[in-house]
């Protein structure tokens, strides 16, 4: 009875009123449903007595309804009968009140609105609150893009390799600056040789295909008619076939600028593995190949890597067979993942969802300015690109997926568009990005030195 009488369980013909539309058995009076609702009126409201406004007269008229067969009182019927209950005794008039303006004047649904406006805020800025924060096995600031693809002939040996010299000399002038902090504690201080460790790449990130052989090759490319200057495919080719880089190649996100280098080789992920054994890496799947994705997941295993790798694509169907494969790796976003993180966290719904992914990785839409000319863009181009840079670089995101152990950096793996100025590091960093994707290493390296002092 209780269950019958709450104003939001009221179905279109209540109680007894309904079994009886039903055939089940004949409805009673009004006279009666009024005495039972009575009857029930201490048990649900406390001490105090209920009566119904319109008495005989609105009793009468629901009868006659009835017998001419319209159906008792609907939904908006009943609620507003129940708006019509009048209460007396403790606290009663002030109850009747508060039913009255919740029903008649809309309130019910501002008061929902309200809780779920204040719930969605507080656990935005507060997600532990609700969800676990994930575990940070490695903190990565600074990211060289295919190895350095300014610095070196991306996706080389010779480049991974330069980012190792650059760790081992920050190791020697660490355990320096610590023996001389030991002596001259007055002039140098803890904070200045904590910011020397931010110095050098945390980690590498490189893209991986499969020749014909089933050799995991490392190659951004899988026509290497760009890179070799031969119109073959890697998947067609056994790695023994493979040509060799060409002596110098463009910078994909630097206009105008080219790189060269005398390793030209195309290496194997394991050697990449062999050489790198306690660096994170960032492996992009470049094509949807489920030999690949196990090959790449055995060689994870052998090498014990799973905690410090990463792997996945901006197809979203690549990163679902990547977690399927191996849900130890933690895995990035795909491009569909990340539209629907915007949708989620504009609609205020992003609290209350959980999220897999650990790498939350995004261009900076702006970019495209530098990359192609503007005044040979559109209006409309133009528009787009603004509107697109408004909506994704969003602060309160990006500190969101950090509170909850997600790390934000700024690239993307459908354009690979990547940062390489000094005024685009400042403002990543500014809007709480974890993390710098770039094509010059060097470059940031010196930035993230002077921008911790």
């Amino acid at each position: 009875w209780r269950r019958r009488c709450q104003v939001s369980k009221l179905s279109p013909q209540c109680g007894a009123a309904a079994d009886h539309k039903a055939g089940s058995r004949p409805a009673p009076s009004p006279q009666r449903r009024g005495a039972r609702l009575r009857a029930a009126a201490p048990l649900l409201l406390g001490p105090g007595r209920l009566r119904l406004r319109g008495g005989r007269a609105r009793t009468s008229a629901l009868r006659r309804r009835h017998r001419r067969g319209a159906s008792w009182p609907g939904a908006a019927a009943a609620v507003r009968a129940t708006a019509a209950v009048e209460f007396s005794g403790p606290g009663g008039g002030r109850l009747a009140t508060l039913c009255r303006d919740v029903v008649h004047r809309g309130l019910l649904p501002s008061l929902h609105l309200g809780g779920y406006l204040v719930t969605s805020f507080l656990l935005l800025k507060y997600p532990t609150l609700l969800h676990q924060r994930k575990k940070q096995r490695f903190l990565s600031k600074h990211i060289s893009h295919r190895g350095g693809a300014g610095e070196n002939l991306e996706n080389t040996m010779a480049a991974f390799q330069q980012q190792l010299r650059n760790q081992e000399n920050l190791a020697y002038v660490l355990v320096l600056l610590v023996i001389i902090q030991r002596h001259f504690r007055d002039y140098f201080s803890c904070y200045q040789v904590q910011s020397a460790v931010t110095i050098g790449t945390d980690m590498l990130e490189l893209d991986c295909h499969i020749t014909k052989d089933e050799q995991v090759v490392v190659s951004h490319d899988e026509n290497l008619k760009r890179s070799t200057g031969v119109n073959v495919n890697i998947s067609d080719l056994k790695y023994c076939e493979l040509p060799p880089y060409l002596g110098k190649l463009d910078v994909t996100f630097q206009r105008a600028c080219q790189c060269e280098g005398k390793d030209n080789r195309i290496p194997l992920l394991k050697e990449v593995f062999e050489a790198f054994p306690n660096t994170p890496i960032n492996i992009d799947i470049k094509v949807n190949n489920s030999v690949l994705i196990k090959k790449v997941s055995e060689l994870v295993k052998q090498y014990r890597r799973e905690h410090i790798t990463v792997w996945g694509n901006a197809n979203y169907e690549i990163v679902g067979k990547c977690y399927k494969e191996n849900s130890d790796i933690p895995i990035l976003f795909s491009v569909q993942r990340v539209l629907l993180i915007l949708g989620l966290f504009f609609t205020g719904l992003l609290p209350f969802v959980p999220i897999r992914e650990q790498f939350f990785e995004v261009p900076m839409p702006s970019i495209i300015l530098k990359l192609k000319e503007p005044h040979k863009m559109s209006k409309s181009q133009k528009f787009l690109i603004w509107l697109s840079d408004i909506l994704l670089m969003r602060k309160a995101l990006f500190d969101h997926l950090t509170a909850r152990g997600i790390q934000v950096s700024f690239w993307n793996d459908v354009y690979i568009w990547v940062l390489n100025e000094e005024q685009e590091y400042k403002r990543a960093f500014d809007l709480g990005a974890t993390g710098v994707m770039t094509d010059y290493p060097t470059k940031l390296k010196n930035f993230l030195h002077s921008f911790s002092a």
